[in-house]
């Protein structure tokens, strides 16, 4: 997580986005222990072994993004 971090940074970007199964404690800890947090739920959102499942919506917002021009 974090070398895609810094290479987010080198690259310019300001804001990484990502997806997590609600149901998934174990990713939703690496995010929230390399700089991301929770920004919503999407409500039975992704089909898994038949069932759908909560998606929680993860941002990291990227230190030292160049200013909008």
């Amino acid at each position: 997580m974090q070398a895609i971090q810094e290479e987010a940074r080198k690259l310019g970007y300001r804001k990484l986005l990502g997806r997590v199964l609600a149901d998934n404690p174990d990713s939703l800890r690496l995010c929230r222990a390399t700089g991301f947090r929770e920004v919503g739920r999407h409500e039975k959102h992704s089909r898994l072994a038949g069932t759908l499942r909560d998606v929680v919506l993860v941002e990291y917002l990227v230190a030292d993004s160049p200013p909008d021009s």
